[in-house]
């Protein structure tokens, strides 16, 4: 059971970044995150749709410290700049 600790930056990046490399790798398990996303409406609320991008929650653990969502750009807006609540 994993739980970020964000008052140590250093860690929470070393435990995010295997999350997500581990999670890049598994072209499986992201199908079936992308499926739960889709399926279970607690997440399913939780995404949000732009005109240039879709905000997808696949895995929601606030109470352990993070949430991770998958970006899908369109091609104008891949390179835009922008910023993360």
């Amino acid at each position: 059971r994993l739980t970020v600790d964000w008052s140590d930056l250093h860690k929470a990046r070393a435990q995010t970044n295997e999350i997500l490399t581990a999670l890049a790798e598994d072209k499986q398990a992201m199908t079936h995150l992308l499926e739960r996303a889709r399926e279970e409406e607690d997440l399913f609320d939780k995404c949000e749709h732009h005109r240039l991008l879709d905000k997808l929650v696949v895995y929601d653990a606030l109470d352990r410290g993070f949430r991770i969502r998958v970006h899908v750009s369109t091609e104008d807006h891949r390179d835009r700049p922008h910023d993360h609540r």
